[in-house]
């Protein structure tokens, strides 16, 4: 004579299956990263604001999904250093807190030509990246500089203010 297998018994077994996949999510770790470079990982960013300042600066306002503490990193399409900073001084890292951050960015050297103009559309790719140790404006390791290569450039426009003073930076520091 065959028993029958209680009904429960399918729905028992799925559950202890969902719960052992669940507790190796905790023991292997979640990388939310978009990309790596040895301990170092980076992250995507969405500006959220941008205006300009009386400095010749973007100041950018967004969010990331970077821990908090994070340096944010940008970078003009001819650029070797950061040209990101934060509000506080040009020489300290702007940094993630609770997923969002602001930072300055310096425009004129994140224009790559010398011929600035009104609504010219400046590329710069900004990331936030953990577990990185270098001083703001010291030359970014290579490697760095190719995993940036693959997030998409934000796009800033250069308002009348900040193109007169690329213009005046220019001729100040090329004569």
């Amino acid at each position: 004579m065959r028993h029958k297998q209680p009904r429960y018994l399918g729905s028992l077994i799925a559950i202890i299956g969902l719960a052992i996949l669940g507790l190796s999510f905790l023991f292997i770790g979640y990388d939310n990263s978009d990309a790596s470079v040895g301990d170092q990982r980076l992250f995507q960013t969405r500006l959220t604001r941008i205006t300009a300042t009386d400095n010749g600066e973007w100041r950018v306002t967004g969010t990331t999904n970077a821990p908090s503490g994070a340096k944010i990193i940008a970078l003009g399409t001819t650029d070797v250093s950061s040209v990101a900073s934060s509000l506080a001084s040009t020489t300290a890292w702007s940094r993630v807190n609770h997923g969002q951050f602001t930072a300055t960015i310096n425009a004129y050297n994140a224009a790559t030509s010398h011929q600035y103009r009104t609504g010219q559309l400046v590329p710069v790719t900004v990331v936030a990246v953990t577990d990185y140790q270098q001083r703001q404006y010291n030359l970014l390791p290579a490697a760095l500089r190719d995993q940036l290569q693959q997030f998409a450039p934000h796009q800033l426009k250069l308002t009348e203010q900040l193109a007169h003073f690329c213009q005046e930076s220019y001729h100040q520091y090329n004569l």
